[in-house]
This record gives C-alpha cells, sequence and structure tokens, in this order.
C-alpha cells in the first residue's frame, strides 16, 4: 500500500469502534491540527496525531485523535524479495516511539508490541500488543505480507480488562497494518484499531529490529 499508516475509531451511538489502514484517504476540516510527536530522521519517519475540528478517514466520521506514521524509505519490493530469498526470520520490538488513546481522546500507552517475522513464506508470524488505555489491551494476530502491507491488514484478537468494569474481561477485536524501513528492512511501521465492549482504541508505533 502507499501513503501512510493510520489508527482511527469510529463511533456508532456511544458506542466506539477501533479502526487501522494504510493508504486511506485523510480529510481533515473544521480546525483539525496535526500534532507531530516525533521523528527519526535516520530512517525519513514521522508520526503524530491529528486532533480536533472534524476528521474523516477512509470516508467516515473518526472519534478521537487520528494516528498517523510514515517513511521515505520504506522498503521497496526488490529490496523485500532479497530478504524473501534468503529465508531469514526476524523480530521486531516497540522502540519506545509512538501514540496510543481511545475513541474519547484520553490518551494510554504502549507496554509492548512485538512482531515476528518470517521473510521466506513471506507471513507476520507474530504480533502481539499490550497497552494500556482506560483498560488493560492486549491483543495478537498473524497474516501474510500482502494483507499486512495492503489494504485489509491483519486480525487481531484478544481481550479488555476494564472495558466493561464488574463484567469479567471482554474479548477484543481489531486490526493491524504494517510496512518496513530501510534497505534490509531495519525497521518496521504499524498502524493498529481494537474494539471491546463498545470501547475502542488506536495508535501506531515504530519498532527496531532485534
Amino acid at each position: 500500500g502507499d501513503g501512510p499508516l493510520v489508527g482511527y475509531a469510529v463511533r456508532n451511538g456511544a458506542a466506539g469502534f477501533g479502526r487501522s489502514g494504510h493508504g486511506v484517504s485523510i480529510a481533515p476540516s473544521n480546525g483539525a491540527d496535526f500534532i507531530t510527536a516525533g521523528e527519526d530522521s535516520n530512517w525519513k519517519v514521522k508520526w503524530g496525531s491529528w486532533a480536533g475540528g472534524t476528521m474523516m478517514v477512509a470516508g467516515r466520521s473518526a472519534a478521537g485523535p487520528v494516528h498517523v506514521i510514515d517513511s521515505e524509505m520504506k522498503t521497496l519490493p526488490a529490496q523485500l524479495a532479497t530478504l524473501t530469498a534468503s529465508g531469514v526470520k526476524g523480530s521486531y520490538s516497540y522502540s519506545g516511539n509512538g501514540s496510543v488513546a481511545n475513541f474519547q481522546g484520553t490518551p494510554g500507552t504502549i507496554q509492548k508490541l512485538d512482531v515476528g517475522v518470517d521473510f521466506g513464506k513471506q507471513m507476520i508470524s507474530s504480533y502481539a500488543l499490550e497497552a494500556k488505555v482506560v483498560g488493560d489491551w492486549k491483543a495478537s494476530g498473524s497474516g501474510s505480507f500482502a494483507q499486512f502491507t495492503g489494504a485489509s491488514g491483519i486480525q487481531l484478537t484478544g481481550t479488555c480488562a476494564g472495558c466493561n468494569p464488574g463484567n469479567g474481561t471482554p474479548t477484543a477485536s481489531g486490526t493491524a497494518h504494517g510496512a518496513f524501513v530501510g534497505d534490509a528492512a531495519q525497521k518496521m511501521i504499524t498502524s493498529f484499531g481494537l474494539t471491546s465492549a463498545g470501547k475502542a482504541m488506536s495508535g501506531a508505533a515504530l519498532l527496531d529490529k532485534k
């Protein structure tokens, strides 16, 4: 996919639904401001969030901040093919750079984000996320490179302790998108969105290769 990775939420009545996307349309208006959270100039990665005003993402009205991350040094298909031919495996972990919030705008923290990659099989073998965003969210998933970097993303499932206080730990579901960065996929950028018990969270992050 082309364009930035996006993590966002939409609202249906009082409920929120987390989403992620790659290269989807983003249309800010009515005073929406982009807040630059940071950048890694060595890898030409920038991330931040749109907040306030009115935000349309993929043709739908977004609730809360819209998280965006992108790089001018995404791994090219020919470069990725070299890694695929070698059959190597890799793992990536959260670098400490990114942002996450719920659909009401309350910021949270990414506590863990580890991604396992099988370049030979062109698979995201594992995607494990833990975040505290009002509730304690845990989710995991897997899928093909084509899904992860394309339109659909990979499916995530998990739980959110605290999303439905007094009623146990409801299930959570959502998606994650991503892209490799660097001539040898030295970095990864990703966005994610999750829903649980009418609550939603979303975010974006930069990962380092171990």
